[in-house]
């Protein structure tokens, strides 16, 4: 199974934080990624969305990363999960993940959109 979890700046904003975990049929972890995502330049986290999630400016500008390495890393465990059949995808409101995956994803060159 493989587990991701989105958070975001706000409905219509960046994603911001990034959760992954990969298991296998026993439970066990194989592989997990939790990480902050810096905000693009100028944009800033909803106060209802940092009131959900509470993370906040400060937190981003400390251990934020570029969303870049983990964008690929996740597009080759779906990718990989897909195309085994052997693996099933959990997202908790995946549509939406999708879309705010979808954004950094079109940044960094389109790498992912038809997967994520």
């Amino acid at each position: 199974m493989l587990a991701v979890d989105v958070e975001t700046a706000g409905l219509h904003g960046s994603a911001i934080q990034l959760g992954v975990s990969m298991r296998d049929h026993r439970g066990s972890e194989l592989h997990s990624r939790d990480e902050l995502w810096r905000l693009p330049p100028g944009e800033l986290i909803e106060k209802r969305a940092q009131a959900v999630h509470g993370i906040d400016a400060a937190m981003l500008e400390e251990t934020g990363v570029d969303a870049l390495p983990a964008l690929r890393e996740l597009c080759a465990l779906v990718c990989a999960a897909v195309e085994t059949g052997r693996c099933m995808v959990v997202a908790h409101n995946a549509a939406f993940d999708a879309t705010r995956l979808n954004d950094p994803a079109e940044r960094h060159g389109g790498i992912g959109r038809a997967v994520v």
